[in-house]
């Protein structure tokens, strides 16, 4: 595909064309919402504009789109199969938009080079299709979407940064997430887990973030989250069903900064913890939430920024 192709280019050789609506074919179709006079993204005259020229669409010396960046672009509307076709792209970023319907399988298995994958903040519905295995992913983040199911025990060997926070999730968090040996962030925040963190997060050498506030998940903190994950940084475990006695932290997991375990004192809720917080003693934790939360010490990353990259110098 030339690094001149329009899509009036596309539509008049579409018969011949190999790579067959090469992106965004839903584009023209009204797809975006509340950009009627000045297009959407840099996208203003989108039949005549080539590649090169779109905005948040970036592509390699031979026109082969590599990374589409839509994040916050008003797109409504379902994901096309055509995006499948893309296989030479390695970022996608559909982030906060109003993108319905499921995560499409055939999109994950077509797209042997995407390392990066974002459709956070949307109202994408169904499971977490297995698909996701064959890929070579190393920044997934589902969050806030309509999610159900269980978090799958197939997921990319390859995994950095792992976000399926405020979905519907449900069941056990799988013992599976301990062959992930290169993850360094994990949130499972605002979902329906129940039961314990399972122990094969030991195998979890450079876990960095471990994130499961306002969960179900239940009785006797695990001890292998605060004596076997030496790279750990931050636990928040808050707003869940913890009881009985905080393990005591390891005083070999020196990176440790932050801890989050509301202990009860909001009065209208039932689903706090409810620890004896003797294990907090710990020469390197400098911030303990202890109530309802550090928000304001411990801010929100936007959606472009790694918590891996800054950590291990990146990939990707």
């Amino acid at each position: 595909m030339p690094g001149t192709w329009t899509w009036t280019e596309h539509q008049r050789t579409d018969s011949t064309d190999p790579d067959k609506k090469p992106y965004c074919d839903w584009l023209p179709t009204g797809c975006f919402t509340g950009h009627a006079t000045q297009g959407c993204a840099g996208w203003a005259n989108f039949s005549t504009q080539s590649c090169a020229e779109l905005g948040n669409v970036f592509c390699d010396t031979d026109g082969n789109v590599v990374r589409l960046e839509l994040y916050e672009s008003g797109l409504k509307c379902q994901l096309p199969d055509s995006l499948s076709q893309l296989t030479a792209l390695t970022r996608l970023d559909l982030g906060n938009n109003r993108i319905v319907g499921t995560v499409p399988e055939t999109l994950l298995t077509a797209l042997p080079h995407l390392s990066r994958m974002s459709i956070s903040r949307n109202e994408f519905t169904g499971s977490i299709p297995c698909a996701l295995s064959s890929s070579s992913l190393q920044f997934l983040s589902l969050s806030s979407n309509f999610l159900t199911g269980t978090l799958p025990t197939c997921l990319p060997q390859n995994l950095l940064e792992l976000e399926v926070a405020a979905n519907l999730l449900t069941g056990t968090l799988p013992g599976s997430l301990g062959d992930l040996s290169n993850l360094v962030s994990l949130d499972v925040s605002s979902n329906q887990f129940t039961g314990n963190f399972p122990d094969s997060l030991s195998r979890l050498s450079r876990l960095a973030f471990l994130l499961a506030s306002s969960t179900l998940m239940s009785g006797a903190l695990n001890q292998v989250v605060t004596t076997e994950l030496p790279s750990l940084i931050k636990l928040d475990v808050s707003h869940s069903m913890w009881e009985g006695t905080l393990p005591p932290f390891s005083t070999t997991m020196q990176n440790l900064r932050v801890v989050q375990v509301s202990v009860g004192q909001e009065e209208s809720s039932t689903s706090l913890v409810s620890l004896s917080l003797t294990g907090l003693s710990h020469p390197s934790l400098s911030v303990v939430d202890a109530s309802l939360g550090f928000s304001a010490l411990v801010p929100q990353r936007r959606h472009h920024e790694s918590v891996a990259e800054k950590l291990w110098g990146g990939t990707g």
